[in-house]
């Protein structure tokens, strides 16, 4: 009977180093998404199982209800405790921390067993912010946040790829990145500008070097024309009505001289008449 155990133990070990040397499944997540371990196990022999990331326990549950889960995967680790058969884990709200080789262990009343190593990567998607106006020196800026694994931004214009410079700043906490690039353009004649990052491309049709400050420059110019033309019109507007009002009020005057002068050049004959008569007398 010995050597029948013996032989047993053996044939565990040589499996465990094969489970353990093989290549394993890789499971791909994304932050702030749920994965699934999959475990299948032997419930009705079963005296307790775990979960390892990186050979360091995160999980472990010894029948019928002792379960300690470790700091960081707490209220994150789901178990199956009353699905018989599936010692799986669900982990949810997966964050760039997570990515590790995880395994189960399985004690059970006369021996152990091993699940397959599971790969865990996760990756985040970027946020692309890029807008097709400029500063007053025609530099373009695109902005890439909340991304992992680190990534690029590549300016093209009419497909062309064209050189740059990009700052990189990666938050410590979540250990998501945050990528800026500003490009520096001359001349533009309606090329189609595009900021890349990874499979996300933002693009836009280029008029000229600065087209938003060209149309307020448009605007403010056609608005200055057209007040000063208003401005003109009432200037000159006021003068005809002033114009106008004084000459009414002149006439009468003119006429009321006028006949003054009527009636004293008259008086003034005939007293020089009567003069001339009584002289001659």
């Amino acid at each position: 009977m010995e050597p029948f155990r013996t032989q047993i133990l053996q044939l565990t070990l040589l499996w465990m180093s094969a489970v353990s040397s093989s290549e394993p499944t890789s499971l791909d997540g994304v932050v702030n998404q749920n994965v699934l371990l999959q475990c299948p196990c032997l419930y009705s022999d079963l005296s307790d199982f775990s979960w390892k990331r990186n050979d360091e326990t995160i999980f472990s549950l010894i029948l019928p209800e002792t379960v300690n889960i470790r700091l960081g995967f707490k209220n994150r680790l789901h178990y199956f405790l009353n699905d018989k058969g599936n010692c799986s884990v669900l982990l949810s709200d997966i964050a760039v921390a997570d990515i590790g080789k995880y395994q189960c262990y399985m004690g059970y009343k006369k021996t152990v067993d091993y699940g397959e190593y599971i790969q865990i990567n996760v990756t985040a998607n970027y946020n692309v912010s890029f807008k097709c106006d400029t500063d007053e020196k025609q530099v373009y800026q695109c902005k890439a946040s909340g991304g992992y694994p680190q990534s690029n931004i590549q300016w093209r214009l009419d497909g062309q790829p064209l050189t740059s410079t990009m700052e990189v700043h990666k938050d410590n906490t979540t250990q998501l990145y945050y990528l800026t690039s500003k490009l520096l353009l001359n001349e533009t004649k309606g090329e189609k500008l595009e900021c890349v990052v990874g499979n996300i491309i933002e693009s836009c049709m280029l008029e000229s070097p600065n087209p938003t400050s060209s149309t307020q420059i448009a605007v403010a110019a056609g608005v200055s024309v057209s007040v000063g033309m208003m401005l003109l019109f009432g200037i000159l507007f006021g003068l005809f009505i002033f114009t106008t009002r004084y000459r009414r009020q002149e006439k009468p005057m003119d006429f009321v001289f006028s006949r003054k002068q009527r009636d004293k050049e008259r008086r003034d004959s005939e007293t020089a008449v009567s003069l001339k008569a009584d002289e001659d007398v």
